[in-house]
């Protein structure tokens, strides 16, 4: 799941990072509530990681409300144009994304749905799951976070 692999990259880099909450708040509004608690109850906490975009801009939010820009670090899964927009600002809060590619996720699924519409067997595929490249969009890489977005425009005017 997206927690444990986050877990695991962050800790062949830091093999010490510490754990001190973990808690579910899908939606923005929760996250923003979630993640100020977290951020009272453990003033020592320098990042924030978040496996959604409801859940990711709330804890940028949160990390803002709390006056905390600079100090603690927000790192998220899904890619949206609020959380590209959030990349941008100057605030330094939001460091990187793990985005998906949802055309390329609907492109396949749609090729898998007319084979077997046409009849050819698909049988195969049956049960499995089709993976799709994600992509990361970092802060430190505004020329990806760039590229990323003029795709997206590009795909999404089809």
């Amino acid at each position: 799941d997206r927690r444990t692999v986050f877990l695991e990259e962050v800790k062949k880099v830091n093999p010490d990072v510490k754990v001190v909450a973990d808690q579910d708040a899908w939606l923005q509004d929760k996250a923003v509530s979630v993640v100020g608690d977290i951020l009272t109850a453990h003033p020592d906490v320098n990042v924030i990681w978040a496996a959604n975009e409801g859940g990711t801009i709330g804890a940028a939010m949160a990390v803002k409300n709390a006056g905390k820009s600079g100090k603690v670090y927000v790192f998220g899964t899904d890619a949206s144009y609020q959380l590209i927009a959030m990349l941008k600002e100057k605030d330094n809060i939001l460091q990187a994304i793990a985005g998906q590619d949802p055309y390329n996720m609907g492109y396949k699924a749609m090729e898998l749905l007319i084979k077997g519409l046409k009849g050819e067997d698909v049988s195969a595929n049956k049960g499995k799951t089709t993976s799709v490249d994600g992509i990361l969009l970092s802060r430190s890489n505004p020329e990806g976070i760039a590229k990323f977005e003029a795709d997206l425009n590009a795909k999404m005017s089809k």
